[in-house]
């Protein structure tokens, strides 16, 4: 990386970035693209496969002709162009990325996953399902699922009954696995999640030359990385089922994906030089 960086934008995609079915309009791109003009360097840290995040990249995001620098699987991994990382561990030929992997892939944790998922007869395992059956799980046309379904290091279950859910929850707690539950699926892999990701990343070289670190999310999942940023940023996804946020957060009132122009215009323009 050898532009400077003003910012370096740690951000969430769905319910942060993207709306529901990953909308996003063009008021919205255009507001991140002007924030990438200025200097700032922004980094999907997400529960998504990088083969997912490259598509929203490119597709919906806009960004193809920006080098991609992502956290992919809530901290399974750092990807970046070849040459971005100190210490890579791999090298993803598909995508011309070279990773980091931060935490341990599924087929090292099959039994711990296994367990997970004995906690009730029916649960589905994204990484384990076909383009429909990913469909189901995911909400995606069977095209978009069976990318959704690619996964290294972050397992996503899904069972019709809530409290199946609640018993395979709290069997992940008890293997000490990250763990994390929204409205519908439950998120399971052996790392420590975005936060320890993200500060993996903050010690590269010209990651130290950002001036502030930004970070944006709006669920439980990011609470953490939003605590090591100078600048913290909740988008409300549930507003009438989230509690109370920290006094230090900076609350959007606009949702997504019309929140990245308010964030931009309001809280980070100010702070990019001209």
């Amino acid at each position: 990386m050898k532009r400077s960086c003003s910012l370096l934008v740690a951000t969430d995609l769905d319910g942060t970035l993207l709306g529901p079915g990953e909308a996003f309009t063009g008021e919205a791109r255009t507001f991140l693209q002007k924030l990438v003009s200025l200097g700032a360097l922004v980094v999907p840290v997400t529960a998504k496969s990088v083969w997912e995040i490259v598509v929203v990249w490119r597709e919906v995001l806009g960004l193809a002709g920006e080098p991609l620098i992502a956290i992919a699987e809530s901290g399974g991994a750092i990807y970046a162009p070849p040459g971005t990382l100190r210490s890579p561990t791999g090298y993803e030929s598909e995508l011309n990325l070279e990773y980091v992997e931060i935490g341990a892939r599924l087929g090292e944790v099959e039994d711990a996953i296994d367990y997970v998922a004995s906690a009730c007869q029916g649960f589905r395992r994204l990484s384990k399902a076909g383009p429909l059956e990913a469909s189901r799980i995911t909400g995606l046309p069977p095209g978009r699922a069976a990318i959704a379904a690619k996964r290294r290091y972050l397992e996503v279950l899904w069972h019709p009954d809530q409290k199946c859910m609640e018993a395979a929850e709290a069997r992940a707690l008890e293997l000490r696995l990250y763990t994390h539950r929204s409205t519908r699926l439950l998120h399971v892999g052996a790392h420590g999640g975005k936060r320890r990701a993200l500060e993996r990343l903050l010690i590269e070289p010209w990651a130290r030359d950002c001036k502030l670190l930004v970070a944006i999310g709006d669920m439980d999942a990011d609470e953490e990385m939003l605590e090591i940023a100078d600048i913290a940023v909740h988008v409300p996804s549930n507003p009438e089922k989230r509690p109370a946020r920290p006094v230090y957060r900076i609350p959007s009132p606009l949702p997504a994906p019309h929140a990245i122009a308010w964030i931009v215009e309001r809280i980070l323009e100010p702070r990019l030089p001209l």
